[in-house]
């Protein structure tokens, strides 16, 4: 599975899906049938669901899937970025928000000092870096502009300005490969290993096991959909 890149994405319902149908000193029971899919799967389909349905004549189970390509709304919450601390002006940064008078308890002021720091090193991370991934991409589009034009006109100028945006599109790559690598909490991956799609299909496979496909509520029944489940009690 992991040399052809298949995932297997789980089930609700269950447990085994083939039984041998033999009297009980022999009967067996196997999860025989699954669900595999390949990163581009998830690259198209977002949500999945699948379920091992109850048994009929066969000796398997049928399996029901169910997917659809719908973004979940994501709530954003302040997440430091390790890159920062490699900016020149962030120990600036830190320490004229740090040193904000606040009255109070101890674990007040920690709270209050918590709360002034992430929102003005988000402004300051908007401001000094921008979006990164655009800034990625306005680069590498840079830097092919320039080999083009460097292939017709091979003059010292447009090789230097060939060579910086070179530079440019090397530090962002190296940027967003940072940002990447914090997401899906890879420690064991090697500096320099530019892969950022293999950070995008962690981050995905990360996603689809937090994913709720159904709950129980206060009456101990399962809840289905978005909707319900953000409503049930």
């Amino acid at each position: 599975m992991e040399y052809c890149g298949l995932v297997d994405l789980g089930y609700v319902g269950p447990r085994f899906t083939w039984c041998n149908n033999r009297r009980p000193s022999k009967r067996i029971w196997k999860r025989l049938d699954r669900i595999l899919v390949n990163d581009k799967w998830m690259q198209n389909f977002h949500n999945n669901y699948f379920r091992h349905l109850v048994r009929t004549g066969s000796d398997h189970l049928p399996l029901l899937t169910k997917c659809h390509s719908e973004k979940q709304e994501v709530i954003k919450y302040f997440r430091f970025l390790n890159l920062w601390v490699q900016q020149p002006d962030f120990l600036e940064v830190f320490q004229n928000n740090w040193s904000t008078q606040v009255t109070g308890n101890a674990m007040w002021r920690l709270k209050c000092k918590l709360q002034v720091l992430s929102k003005r090193l988000g402004q300051w991370s908007s401001e000094r870096l921008g979006d990164i991934y655009d800034q990625f991409n306005n680069w590498e589009a840079k830097v092919q502009q320039l080999e083009e034009l460097d292939l017709h006109m091979n003059t010292e100028d447009n090789r230097e300005e060939l060579n910086k945006a070179h530079t440019e599109y090397v530090k962002w790559l190296g940027v967003q490969e940072s940002i990447l690598r914090q997401k899906s909490q890879i420690k064991w991956f090697q500096e320099g290993d530019y892969n950022t799609r293999y950070f995008h299909s962690v981050l995905r496979d990360k996603r689809r096991r937090l994913y709720l496909h159904r709950i129980k509520n206060h009456r101990n029944r399962w809840v289905k959909g978005d909707d319900k489940i953000a409503k049930a009690p």
